[in-house]
């Protein structure tokens, strides 16, 4: 491809990616964020509308010569998304604003390798014969570990025997339709992006902390996957060698102390029965103080890992989620009164203009997160 088509290419994509941000917007706004000419914009808007992916909205109010606004075309395509799940497979469709059209739940086990996999085919399969008559753009998988580019499992930290499986090729071979896998906290990244959680922060981190602990990483708009597709493995960083063992067979790493397995633990040592999250959660609700110091003490690990993220990223946000906090804001306060005080503190150096943290406790992001990593590809193919 030439310099000039390859300026041409990444000039549709800015295009296309602030048409989606704005969801109705004029041309002469797009040239003014794109910083590119009025010309330019039109012709390549009239490029988009022509190969259906965007289309006339109306008109801008205001006075004088009526302005066209444009806007992402959400009957374009659809997607199929599907989220493995330590318990469960999460199959959805969703047109290309990312609402979801349909959302089923399959009960899984994941540690079965051989019966998930045969479900993630029945299942598409099912969803793609639903769709036979709809342009499909892509399927996006999204998985509880690291992935390589070509849509091979790298790691599942605590099921090694998903290792090295090419769930991308395993999958393709029922169908010609793109096929995106990737690790389940980066869709989370980029679902913060397209659903407009982030805000428009360009460099963020989301904290994950719910079934297991994951994070991702936003570097200027773009999300950091690491020289091995390996990065951000917060909850497997080793906070005491001597701690706890993880599930992934070592000691001390961060996910042992703030799982939900190990709240229970600190509870019911101390005398507090609790044999399930919601009745710990309900138990610290009543004011049991052995619940209270349980979830207390994990707070102050949450915060431990935030502060070290913090110093290793730099970001001018941290999206955090965690099913507790939700049901418990006064602890999601104590989390973002330390975010707020490393942002402040004169003797913790250097000290951050750009700081803050909110609570993700809506399902859009994450039941948009599979559709997602198709959507991020579909912006990138854009010729």
């Amino acid at each position: 491809m030439s310099s000039t088509n390859n300026v041409k290419s990444a000039n549709k994509e800015t295009i296309l990616r602030a048409v989606y941000k704005s969801r109705s917007v004029t041309k002469s706004s797009l040239a003014a964020s794109a910083s590119l000419t009025v010309a330019t914009v039109n012709n390549l808007v009239s490029e988009l509308c022509a190969d259906g992916i965007c289309e006339e909205t109306g008109f801008a109010s205001g006075k004088g010569r009526r302005s066209a606004l444009y806007g992402i075309n959400r009957k374009y395509g659809y997607i199929i998304g599907l989220r493995l799940t330590r318990a469960s497979l999460i199959l959805s469709t969703h047109d290309l604003s990312l609402t979801a059209l349909d959302v089923k739940v399959i009960p899984n086990d994941i540690s079965d390798v051989v019966s998930s996999l045969r479900k993630i085919d029945e299942a598409i399969s099912e969803r793609l014969d639903a769709l036979r008559n709809r342009r499909i753009l892509g399927i996006g998988v999204t998985v509880p570990g690291r992935t390589s580019a070509d849509g091979t499992i790298i790691q599942i930290p605590d099921y090694s025997q998903w290792n090295s499986i090419q769930l991308r090729k395993i999958i393709s071979g029922s169908t010609d339709v793109p096929i995106v896998v990737d690790n389940d906290t980066n869709a989370l990244v980029l679902a913060s992006g397209l659903t407009g959680l982030s805000g428009g922060a360009r460099s963020f981190v989301y904290l994950n902390c719910d079934e297991g602990v994951g994070a991702g990483f936003m570097n200027n708009g773009r999300v950091f996957y690491g020289s091995n597709s390996q990065s951000c493995e917060v909850g497997h960083i080793t906070i005491d060698p001597n701690g706890p063992v993880c599930k992934c067979g070592r000691r001390g790493c961060f996910q042992a102390y703030v799982s939900d397995a190990e709240i229970l633990r600190r509870m019911n040592w101390n005398g507090a029965r609790a044999d399930n999250i919601d009745k710990a959660i309900r138990l610290y609700g009543e004011g049991n103080p052995y619940a209270r110091e349980s979830f207390s003490a994990t707070v102050s690990y949450i915060n431990m890992a935030i502060r070290n993220v913090i110093m290793m990223f730099d970001p001018e946000l941290i999206i955090l989620r965690n099913r507790w906090m939700t049901a418990l804001p006064e602890l999601f306060g104590e989390v973002s009164g330390a975010v707020l005080r490393s942002k402040t503190d004169e003797n913790d150096l250097p000290i951050r203009g750009k700081l803050d943290i909110l609570l993700d406790g809506d399902h859009k992001t994450v039941d948009a997160s599979p559709a997602c990593i198709v959507m991020e590809r579909l912006f990138s193919s854009v010729v």
